[in-house]
């Protein structure tokens, strides 16, 4: 990955040849990614990791990634998964996920040396919850001036601690957090001509100004940064 610095799971930077989001106990996950970039996710249930640590029960394998939710594989075993999602994505009428060959896979990524790089989980759960909090907090006030104060009356934080368990997890600040999500749902709305009319809105302005967006030079810098591409070309491609 060329820029992978600029990306973030959990506030911490991505690490290159990664296996993220097999930990039990954590039930959210916060990605920060650059300006137009594209990324697949495969959700494998829990239950797979437990049947791997179930396969050798004189294993240490659950107690060791009990404290962490990443592993950094080897150049060849990334690129063997790669692959794998590769012929998943291209040809889903060949007969389906080979379960076997998962398992081996999955089994094989947690086997030594790999948990020698397994990286230790920060204990972050009240932090979690918070910029939990905020992120509802912006869906649900999604068109009222974002003040700061307001969040922290409302989710009972103080701005100090909004801003630093923001900054941990997904690195970036409470304020642009909070405007990272009203642009995403500017570009949903763009995206979705159903959507625009159950806002009872037909053009970008009208979208920006529903969400709270009241200057067309920032709305638009500030979308072009996030999304790569200028809000009238998202919305030309849903009328195509």
């Amino acid at each position: 990955m060329n820029h992978a610095f600029q990306h973030r799971v959990r506030g911490e930077p991505l690490i290159p040849c990664g296996l993220y989001g097999f930990h039990l106990n954590l039930s959210d996950v916060f990605f920060q990614t650059e300006a137009g970039a594209h990324f697949s996710i495969i959700l494998i249930p829990r239950t797979r990791i437990q049947q791997l640590g179930a396969l050798d029960p004189a294993s240490t394998l659950m107690d060791s990634i009990s404290i962490s939710n990443n592993v950094q594989l080897s150049q060849a075993m990334f690129q063997t998964w790669i692959q794998l999602v590769d012929n998943l994505l291209n040809e889903p009428a060949s007969g389906g996920i080979d379960t076997d060959q998962w398992n081996a896979l999955l089994l094989e990524s947690f086997e030594p040396p790999g948990l020698d790089e397994l990286s230790p989980l920060r204990s972050m759960t009240y932090r979690c919850g918070i910029v939990r909090d905020v992120v509802r907090w912006g869906i649900e006030n999604n068109r009222q001036p974002i003040s700061l104060d307001d969040l922290g009356r409302t989710i009972f934080a103080s701005r100090s601690t909004i801003s630093q368990s923001c900054r941990e997890q997904v690195g970036i600040g409470p304020m642009a957090l909070l405007k990272q999500i009203r642009l995403q749902q500017v570009q949903h709305a763009l995206r979705h001509r159903d959507q625009r009319r159950v806002l009872a809105c037909n053009t970008v302005q009208e979208v920006a100004h529903h969400f709270g967006f009241h200057s067309r030079n920032h709305f638009a810098r500030d979308y072009r940064n996030l999304f790569g591409e200028a809000p009238r070309q998202t919305l030309a491609r849903s009328a195509a």
